[in-house]
């Protein structure tokens, strides 16, 4: 257990603790706040609350040591440039233990390119020193770079769609929402879907990620009444439950290069891993 008395201004917990302790990374925080697994002055919380000067923590816990953890992270691809990881479930994608902590013990430069949400696995980009991370990330932004998953989704979805829709962070909450039609705030987000496989009350599709926002598919899913299973932010308990899945059934399966100028030599290159879900491609 994590326990201390606050002795600075008045602060939301979760960024008084992610301070303290950035071991203690901002998605497991919140885990343990879902489950009640925090006190404050006593009194178990499942909100992000403010604390003040004198407040006692209690956190059910134990601080990860990241200087020994053992990472299991396959390396896809590699060159001069840039790695292509096998993200497992449950690694961040940043932080003290995470992918990219990971890459730097290889390469001590490597920048993180683009994100994959803590429970999806698969295909991650990183690049080896800044100037190819920007020229990555650009290239993702232009589409020169296309991003493609595999998923278990709860129902019976259209065979093909192209779902256009405007996403809306919300800080506080460490969650988006989606909206059909443009609001203040709004980031537009393209999602193209794929049916494979029309199973029970469920479905597997392929995602082409055409804009990469923040919880992107597993939200824009969630809002056509689609749940990817698994999903215990966006999706329903019940659901879970039923189809007995305890992490999001979500995987970037698969890097498409059609890039040009200083990558240009990675240009037609198509990035794969088999999923538990391949045989249905």
């Amino acid at each position: 257990m994590i326990e201390f008395e606050f002795q600075g201004d008045k602060g939301r917990l979760t960024k008084v603790v992610s301070n303290k302790y950035p071991s203690l990374s901002y998605n497991h925080l919140r885990s343990l706040l879902r489950n009640k697994d925090v006190k404050v002055n006593g009194k178990r919380i499942k909100e992000d609350v403010e604390i003040e000067r004198g407040d006692l923590v209690q956190i059910y816990t134990t601080l990860r040591d990241s200087s020994s953890y053992e990472y299991h992270v396959d390396i896809v691809y590699e060159d001069d440039n840039l790695f292509v990881f096998n993200k497992p479930k449950g690694l961040e994608t940043e932080g003290d233990i995470s992918l990219l902590s990971y890459a730097k013990t290889l390469c001590p430069t490597s920048c993180a390119v683009h994100r994959l949400d803590v429970n999806t696995n698969g295909v991650i980009l990183v690049a080896k020193n800044e100037k190819i991370g920007e020229l990555l990330s650009l290239a993702i932004k232009e589409r020169q770079i296309e991003k493609y998953y595999l998923s278990a989704v709860y129902g019976k979805v259209d065979e093909h769609a192209r779902l256009t829709a405007y996403l809306v962070k919300d800080g506080e909450r460490a969650e988006v929402k989606i909206y059909d039609r443009a609001v203040i705030g709004g980031l537009k987000i393209v999602t193209e879907y794929e049916r494979l496989f029309l199973g029970r009350d469920f479905s597997i599709v392929k995602i082409h990620l055409l804009t990469g926002r923040t919880h992107q598919i597993r939200a824009h899913m969630a809002h056509i009444g689609h749940q990817v299973l698994g999903d215990g932010k966006y999706g329903r308990r019940e659901i879970n439950s039923r189809f007995s899945y305890k992490k999001q059934a979500l995987t970037a399966y698969r890097l498409e290069f059609n890039t040009t100028g200083e990558l240009g030599y990675l240009r037609d290159k198509v990035i794969e891993i088999e999923t538990e879900f391949s045989t249905y491609l």
